[in-house]
């Protein structure tokens, strides 16, 4: 599998057969062993993105013997060729099953979009189209996460990083558990950054890891009635971690990228730079949130707490609306509707 994130000038490898790669170069792999057929790969990736379908090549070796060059695009949410699926084989070899790769996008905001493979590899809520999706709504699909803080870093607000690749685990509704492999790449200033990935599954093997279980414990802390609990990245700004109590209406505020009024966005972003460099260790702040444009604002208090220790700086955050009562659910969005409504008694 063969990257083309960013351009596909400048390819590389994340996955090689059964085995994951770090962005390695494509003349370091098994299927170009002759120096003739890794020179011939580059080209053959760069028309498969520039056309975005597939390309076919033949190359006759000294030998006079005849190999089949093939390159299958993998297309984003957005049309962008992500990726290539490169397969090398004698010429009259059938051309072997295409492995299942989903391609994502996050807005500089966090804001996913996926393709329908990516969206059933990262086992999204069902019920709407495959985009929309935040951040702690992704990860709470998973009990691992690779590298949660370098993911993070390329949304910093100050010296973003460019790449990343994670390994992620998670159980199917099958009970089956899966291992995935994400590659990410980002370009470009932070308010218009351009953030595109690529999944696909894995076999697990000795090194697979075990559940995190920092994230398994925050997922069960006990939440005080009418409160929401979040985890959020400093550097970022970003909340990676949303906690409320099941079936209530702070639950469906998971789904959706909330909207500051201009004095709550410039009073986080402070509270977020004085945590992160040590300046406080606490805060309290007020906020106004809405969750679509023509949706009611809604005031709430956050308590920010300092995460002691060393590496990326986070916080915990404690949110309580001011109503009793807040908005519960974007009209017209199921997933909403359906994560806060309250459940039958039985």
């Amino acid at each position: 599998m063969v990257e083309t994130l960013i351009s596909p000038d400048r390819p590389t490898v994340v996955l090689d057969g059964p085995e994951p790669r770090e962005f390695s170069k494509l003349t370091r792999t098994s299927v170009t062993g002759n120096g003739i057929l890794a020179g011939k790969m580059g080209p053959l990736v760069r028309d498969c993105a520039a056309s975005g379908q597939p390309h076919r090549k033949v190359v006759t070796l000294p030998d006079g013997c005849e190999k089949r060059m093939v390159a299958v695009p993998v297309l984003g949410p957005s049309g962008h060729v992500h990726a290539a699926s490169v397969w090398v084989g004698s010429k009259n070899d059938d051309l072997p099953a295409i492995p299942k790769v989903g391609a994502i996008e996050w807005s500089p905001s966090g804001i996913v979009t996926t393709t329908p493979a990516a969206h059933y590899l990262l086992q999204l809520p069902p019920g709407e189209p495959p985009n929309g999706h935040t951040i702690p709504e992704l990860l709470s699909r998973f009990d691992y996460w690779g590298d949660r803080a370098s993911f993070l870093s390329m949304f910093n607000l100050a010296h973003p990083t460019d790449r990343w690749i994670g390994t992620a685990t998670t159980t199917y509704d099958d009970g089956i558990d899966h291992h995935l492999c994400i590659a990410a790449r980002a370009s470009g200033p932070r308010m218009s950054r351009t953030i595109r990935a690529i999944v696909f599954e894995v076999v697990a093997n000795d090194s697979t890891p075990e559940p995190d279980p920092c994230a398994l414990a925050f997922r069960q802390i006990p939440v005080p009635a009418g409160h929401a609990l979040a985890l959020a990245d400093l550097w970022s700004g970003f909340v990676h971690e949303w906690l409320a109590e099941e079936h209530t209406p702070l639950a469906g505020w998971r789904h959706h990228q909330p909207d500051l009024d201009d004095d709550s966005r410039l009073l986080a972003a402070s509270t977020c730079f004085e945590l992160a460099t040590g300046q406080q260790t606490e805060a309290n702040t007020p906020a106004r949130v809405r969750f679509s444009p023509e949706g009611q604002w809604i005031a709430l208090n956050a308590k920010w707490t300092r995460i002691r220790g060393r590496g990326r700086p986070q916080a915990l955050i404690d949110i309580a609306p001011s109503s009793t009562d807040p908005v519960s659910f974007i009209r017209g969005c199921q997933i909403c509707y359906d994560l806060s409504r309250p459940q039958p008694d039985h």
